[in-house]
């Protein structure tokens, strides 16, 4: 919870940047792109995403040397997000090298610069009508976010270090005996949504650890240093960016929430940026690999992986798959949305809708209620199935929940939409910042489900981004915080 004057500054700051974009947005809807020539669009998509990006990031700065605790939530998340994913990820249309840009101007998904200028018209349409829904809840439900007065009782309902162990040990479990044998094939089983959802359960409890390690507990920084290299190790075998981030990710977080130092946190994203950029040609080896043996990008065993991954170190496997790829700056092409949005919103003003939102409900009946319910994926397959028409393909690709709320409902969806996904982020931060500034960590996996929201429901569809991620946190939710409610009543 923030104090009075907090909340204020807080609001104050995302008003200040809704007033730096709004200019902008005037002048990508005001701005006639088949009046312009194809120097001066370049021009454009260069400028006004770099003006995105200096408004967007010193937003997050700003609130994080503020409120260190906002690092855990949407507050700081959503405007990095959008300048990494909306302001950089576009400009390698026009700052890529040769064959970057060859690759990005040509195929289903290639563009012009006046179509890049159209993508980027939509991304900040999307986002500052997100910003608007946030700043509103801000605004008019201060009661969610103000603290009137000491609540540390919750802070004695469970040992928080014993809460970062056990999820370290059960999430683990978790992990790496149930989840990715059934996701890579090991074992043959359906897991209910609710597990699935859990996931990162180990990567919150090396959160924890690292908080009270940064803290000065020798203990926890001992088992830091042991414990998370086997992790990380792990996360490589997923050939999944998103799964090694995330465990380098929440450890750095946790340890600034612990020790409040910017410096190492500018270090840690370092480290991050560089680790993600030699994911990249690591990841597509292994999917490439993989799907030449099985037909799938999952069904391969640890073993199979290991070997996978002593070729791609040790034999001449690496250096000839890199040659084949040439200078492809493949690392800033995954940023980069333009293409998809420009082709969904296409297909909705030739009069195919993608109609998704119909199966919503599905995402909140229990698979335990309803044991025959259909496994539900996001409509990446029959996006890319419909722009290469190959009915064929395996490949499912990415689209922002902006390209997705034009592709159902055209520029209301965006806006409408958009507001209504910024007052979620405002209820779920709201939420969030309560569990991180009373030390609430059981909490921690609610937090984590916000933050995901925050962070990666942009880059998704609008029902596995949003929709899908909802059930899963209001049920844990509802059911921790009244179990701890009663924790404390009982010790009272």
């Amino acid at each position: 919870m923030l104090a009075v004057y907090e909340l204020k500054w807080l609001r104050e700051r995302f008003l200040r940047t809704i007033f730096a974009l709004f200019p902008v947005l005037i002048l990508y809807w005001v701005i006639p792109v088949e009046g312009y020539s194809d120097e001066a669009l370049r021009t454009l998509n260069v400028v006004l995403p770099f003006y995105f990006i200096v408004v967007s990031g010193r937003l997050a700065w700003r609130v994080v040397g503020k409120l260190p605790s906002t690092i855990w939530t949407a507050i700081a998340w959503y405007p990095l997000n959008s300048a990494v994913f909306y302001g950089f990820g576009p400009m390698v249309n026009v700052l890529g090298n040769e064959v970057t840009r060859s690759r990005v101007s040509t195929g289903y998904l290639g563009l012009t610069q006046s179509e890049v200028f159209i993508a980027n018209q939509l991304s900040l349409t999307g986002i500052f009508a997100v910003l608007l829904g946030f700043t509103a809840h801000l605004s008019y439900q201060r009661r969610s976010w103000v603290v009137f007065g000491p609540s540390k009782a919750i802070i004695q309902t469970f040992n928080p270090v014993s809460i970062g162990l056990a999820f370290v040990l059960l999430g683990s479990v978790l992990k790496y005996l149930l989840l990715k044998p059934a996701q890579w094939g090991i074992i043959h089983l359906t897991v209910p949504g609710i597990l699935s959802g859990m996931g990162n359960l180990v990567d919150l409890g090396f959160g924890i650890v690292a908080f009270y390690a940064a803290k000065g507990n020798a203990s926890m920084r001992s088992f830091l240093l042991l414990a998370l290299p086997i992790h990380i190790f792990l996360s490589f075998l997923s050939f999944a960016k998103l799964e090694v981030i995330l465990a380098l990710l929440l450890p750095a977080l946790g340890y600034f929430l612990g020790s409040g130092r910017r410096d190492k946190l500018i270090q840690h994203a370092i480290l991050i940026a560089l680790i993600f950029v030699v994911l990249q040609p690591w990841v597509h080896f292994g999917r490439s690999v993989i799907l030449e043996r099985t037909g799938t990008i999952s069904r391969a065993n640890y073993a199979d992986r290991m070997e996978i991954l002593s070729d791609y170190i040790f034999s001449d496997s690496r250096s000839d798959y890199l040659e084949t790829r040439g200078d492809l700056q493949s690392w800033w092409t995954r940023l980069n949305f333009s293409g998809p949005q420009v082709r969904a919103m296409e297909l909705y003003d030739a009069g195919f809708r993608n109609r998704t939102l119909n199966t919503a409900w599905m995402y909140f009946i229990p698979r335990v209620v309803w044991p025959d319910k259909p496994i539900l994926y996001g409509p990446g397959l029959q996006f890319y199935r419909q722009l290469t028409g190959r009915e064929d393909a395996v490949s499912f690709l990415g689209l922002s929940i902006y390209g997705d709320l034009y592709w159902q409902f055209g520029w209301l969806g965006v806006l409408v939409g958009g507001v209504l996904f910024g007052w979620v982020l405002g209820v779920t931060s709201a939420l969030a910042l309560r569990a991180i500034r009373s030390e609430n960590f059981i909490m921690l996996p609610f937090v984590m489900m916000a933050l995901d929201l925050a962070i990666t429901a942009p880059n998704k569809y609008v029902i596995n981004g949003v929709i899908g991620a909802l059930p899963i946190m209001i049920a844990y939710y509802l059911l921790f915080s009244n179990f701890s409610k009663r924790r404390r009543l009982g010790k009272s």
